[in-house]
């Protein structure tokens, strides 16, 4: 549900009614599944939609607003946080990648001259 509607503001509650269960048990469920709460997981879908629109040419707003993003403030920041870079700078970088959460991955990378991407999939 979460992918196919990802665009939309679904809250725990409409979730948990689908998957018949409460609000604490999808959470808990879904952690334990996926390893990150569903909203961290519809954060990552938005994000990904608007980077790929923006791979595009979209403008930052446009692809911010058709990615599901209430506002220009949160893809900056979470932009900022996932991919080192800005909305508007992703637009322009071929290779707007994930930066990786560890900081030896991100070294050897470097060091290797490979990339990593967390993001593909």
């Amino acid at each position: 549900m979460l992918r196919q509607r990802f665009v939309e503001n679904i809250g725990a509650d409409e979730l948990a009614r689908v998957a018949e269960c409460s609000r604490f048990a999808l959470y808990r469920g879904f952690r334990a599944a996926y390893g990150f709460a569903p909203s961290d997981y519809q954060r990552d879908l938005r994000l990904r939609r608007a980077r790929a629109l923006l791979a595009e040419g979209t403008a930052p707003s446009t692809a911010s607003a058709e990615a599901g993003f209430s506002d220009q403030a949160h893809p900056t920041r979470w932009f900022t946080r996932a991919y080192g870079v800005t909305p508007a700078a992703c637009r322009w970088r071929s290779n707007c990648r994930r930066k990786s959460r560890n900081p030896l991955v991100s070294y050897l990378a470097k060091v290797l001259n490979i990339t990593y991407d967390r993001s593909s999939g």
